[in-house]
């Protein structure tokens, strides 16, 4: 946990990496 991030910030960041994974099809659900 980085306490410069706010929690908002680090959900978007992982979420804007889930999709870009799984555009390329690493993630299946």
């Amino acid at each position: 946990y980085w306490p410069a991030f706010r929690e908002e910030e680090l959900l978007e960041a992982v979420a804007d990496f889930q999709s870009r994974e799984r555009r390329f099809g690493k993630v299946v659900d």
